[in-house]
């Protein structure tokens, strides 16, 4: 096994086996990182692969192939970053769709308080009132 600093250098150079070596190499490790952080393993794996097109796209411009590591996992925490700072889809119902079928808890605590309400009011009136 070759070290790092020879593959990225493959790699600069455009040789798409070195960048899959380099992918065999650090894959787990990076989804390890990034589910530890998202705890969620389909968006983990999501953000593995955006780490590594991106780690593709901009290999061209690492300064130190030996750092490679520190570099991806550079990446890596980014991409963390941005999936945070995303906001979330929130699902909206259709107000034709109600999700009970009869009153909510709320309603049904509100009304059995109304109840009690209107029911200590007539308590304390004379029952000829």
């Amino acid at each position: 096994m070759t070290d790092d600093s020879e593959v990225v250098r493959r790699a600069v150079m455009g040789d798409s086996e070195a960048f899959g070596e380099l992918y065999g190499r650090y894959h787990r490790r990076v989804f390890g990182y990034c589910y530890r952080m998202i705890l969620d393993a389909a968006q983990a794996e999501d953000i593995v692969q955006s780490v590594f097109v991106k780690a593709l796209e901009s290999i061209r411009t690492i300064e130190n192939p030996n750092s490679f590591y520190s570099w991806l996992f550079a990446i890596a925490r980014n991409e963390i970053y941005s999936h945070f700072r995303k906001p979330k889809m929130a699902v909206a119902l259709c107000p034709e769709e109600d999700v009970w079928d009869v009153d909510t808890p709320h309603e049904q605590y509100v009304r059995k308080e109304m109840l009690a309400m209107v029911e200590e009011g007539l308590n304390r009136h004379k029952p000829e009132y």
